[in-house]
């Protein structure tokens, strides 16, 4: 806010713009900026100060801030002040001052309320691969979950199918041959036997060709007659079996 006299005598001018402002969020680096024209070549000696009810000098000697000269001339240059890592309570009103001239305030606000909210906001949001990766996820659950129930649609009509195809079976070849009766089996004739057993099979086997031969010879008589009354049928005599030495033979 200083200007040069017209007279021999130079002062130093801060070109500090009005209405200066400076946001950021707790824990980043900030530099603010004095730019400053003198008449020497050697740069003059300028300070920071903050406003606090009054105005502080800032100590160039704390690990918190560092104060410095960048020149881009013989007689310009800019005397900055950087916050390594600002912090809520670095939030005011900043100016420069060196010998007569004083800058414009520089208002440097620390928004401590907005990184909070930016950063949940920022977290919540989930980004369009994570977006992409669930969905691919629930579609290959789905499909996986489709293709189970299918199986086991499958399954359950084939066992349907099983259980109605058993319910009227077809008689198999080993339970009809379990119903059918075996023929009882021949007795075992000893060796000493043999001979008495065939004479009374001979034997059974005359009496029933002599009965059979009867009754033949009686059907012929009651064919030549006039058809008369037929005669009954003549009760065969019940013939004793003697005792002959054939009872003693023992079927094993």
């Amino acid at each position: 806010m200083s200007s040069c006299a017209l007279d021999e005598e130079c002062t130093t001018e801060l070109q500090v713009r009005r209405n200066t402002v400076y946001e950021t969020f707790p824990g980043e680096e900030l530099r603010i900026d004095c730019p400053v024209v003198f008449c020497s070549n050697s740069p003059p000696t300028i300070n920071w100060y903050k406003t606090d009810d009054r105005w502080v000098y800032l100590n160039n000697d704390t690990n918190h801030i560092v104060t410095g000269w960048e020149t881009s001339g013989l007689s310009k240059g800019i005397f900055y002040l950087i916050f390594k890592n600002i912090v809520s309570n670095d939030s005011g009103i900043y100016r420069c001052e060196g010998g007569r001239s004083i800058s414009h305030n520089i208002n440097v606000t620390v928004n401590v309320y907005f990184k909070c909210a930016l950063i949940c906001a920022t977290a919540k949001e989930p980004s369009k691969s994570e977006t992409t990766n669930a969905f691919l996820m629930y579609v290959y659950c789905a499909a996986g979950i489709g293709a189970f129930v299918i199986i086991v649609i499958i399954l359950s009509v084939i066992c349907m199918q099983g259980c109605k195809r058993n319910s009227n079976p077809l008689p198999s070849r080993r339970t009809s041959e379990r119903k059918t009766t075996a023929p009882p089996p021949e007795p075992r004739i000893s060796g000493d036997n043999v001979q008495l057993y065939g004479q009374v099979v001979q034997d059974r086997k005359r009496l029933r060709n002599a009965t059979q031969a009867g009754e033949a010879n009686a059907n012929v008589v009651y064919a030549s007659l006039n058809h008369g009354p037929a005669p009954r049928e003549v009760t065969r005599p019940h013939r004793q079996m003697e005792e002959t030495e054939y009872a003693a033979i023992r079927l094993t």
